[in-house]
């Protein structure tokens, strides 16, 4: 669990989002621990990958099949998800993984709008640890080989 109290040096404090209680014990705050409940959940959909989603690498900006098939005017992508046909387009040439988070959490939040999404993106991506981005590309693989 993400939630349990950490002890630590008082001069790390400054790289942690966290609150000081009595003794040096930290405790994580809402939006530390939010976002690491965000990152379980998008672990445990590239684990499972119940939908069969496969993720393929690509370079978007400029293929007009894409933006055509998809109606995109945008003139920057960086990714693109297609729930239909269970597809996860990753520009490979921006910061994958935080594309790869970003449509992820289209997938477990279809309903929120997009602006909602780059909300969350940007507080998993302010809170990741090195070992859950190895852990979140790891899977991605994973969903590459698939295709």
């Amino acid at each position: 669990m993400f939630s349990v109290s950490v002890r630590i040096e008082k001069e790390v404090l400054s790289t942690y989002q966290t609150t000081l209680l009595r003794g040096g014990t930290i405790v994580r705050t809402y939006r530390t621990r939010r976002a690491h409940y965000l990152v379980r959940r998008i672990v445990d959909f590239l684990y499972r990958n119940e939908d069969g989603y496969q993720i393929r690498m690509m370079r978007l900006q400029g293929n007009t099949k894409i933006r055509k098939k998809y109606k995109i005017n945008s003139t920057r992508i960086c990714g693109l998800i297609d729930p239909s046909s269970r597809l996860i387009f990753v520009d490979f040439r921006y910061d994958p993984i935080a594309t790869i988070v970003h449509e992820a959490l289209h997938a477990l939040y279809p309903n929120k709008r997009e602006r909602d999404i780059a909300k969350m993106e940007r507080l998993v991506m302010r809170y990741i640890t090195e070992a859950q981005v190895v852990i979140i590309w790891t899977l991605a693989e994973r969903c590459m080989r698939a295709t």
